[in-house]
């Protein structure tokens, strides 16, 4: 399945001669996205440099996006080049204290030096994500951003609490996607093959007379029948509450059905 990829822009506006730049210059025509974006739990909104999409990546005025992150950047006009760093040291400085290799750069670690080179990607994939001190969960499908999803969207978890269980369902927030959910979300249906009435489907339609597959996982015998229940198929913990089933978010992920 695709990936949303996010591309950051290593650079700004900078001011340099234009008889350095006469026989470089090039034209993109880039488009201001509808999607949000959220670093850190924080949505960014600025209409003055607002964030644009060219050929299916995000781009961000590095300025910004610097002061977002605490990554300190900088012009150094003796040798034409943006430099990037953390704890005010240049770019040239985090590469040398991390022996990263030029061509590819160091991967960025959190509270760490790091150094990017041009057109460097970031993939924003579906996950959880703290927002206002709560735990939420941003889906992204084929390039595209879904949306935010809360605990509160599991009618199964809402219910539980209303009644006043003791004991709920497996939480969104905790990790836990609810069969129902991957339908809500992503348009996903997941039922149980007719022939083989262990194995539970993921696919696109089950209405259809070609429905696409995604994923095919063989219960144990007698999975339908429990109230409650717990397993692992095919690397994929799989948690059973009041006869729905719920499934783990990031061994979801590894399988590729999430973005």
């Amino acid at each position: 399945m695709k990936k949303i990829v996010a591309g950051m822009i290593i650079g700004s506006v900078l001011t340099i001669s234009t008889t350095a730049l006469a026989d470089a210059v090039k034209q993109y025509l880039l488009t201001e996205v509808t999607y949000p974006l959220f670093v850190n739990g924080k949505e960014y909104k600025d209409s003055t440099n607002p964030i644009l999409n060219y050929d299916g990546s995000t781009y961000v005025p590095l300025a910004k996006l610097g002061d977002l992150t605490g990554v300190d950047y900088t012009w150094n006009d003796q040798l034409k080049r943006v430099e990037i760093g953390t704890n005010g040291k240049s770019d040239a400085a985090a590469t040398t204290e991390q022996s990263a290799d030029p061509a590819t750069g160091t991967p960025a670690t959190p509270g760490g030096n790091i150094t990017l080179k041009p057109d460097t990607k970031v993939v924003n994939s579906s996950g959880l994500v703290e927002l206002n001190g709560t735990i939420v969960f941003d889906a992204y499908k084929n390039g595209s951003f879904i949306g935010t999803f809360t605990d509160e969207d599991d009618g199964e978890l809402v219910r539980a609490t209303l009644e006043g269980r003791k004991t709920l369902p497996p939480k969104l927030s905790e990790g836990w996607m609810q069969s129902g959910l991957l339908d809500v979300i992503y348009g996903y249906y997941v039922v149980y093959d007719k022939e083989k009435p262990n194995d539970l489907v993921v696919t696109n339609s089950p209405f259809s007379t070609q429905p696409e597959e995604y994923l095919r996982l063989t219960l144990p015998d007698g999975w339908r029948s429990q109230e409650n229940a717990e397993t692992t198929v095919k690397n994929i913990k799989i948690k059973r509450y009041n006869k729905i089933n719920y499934f783990n978010i990031e061994d979801l992920k590894k399988t590729g059905i999430l973005d």
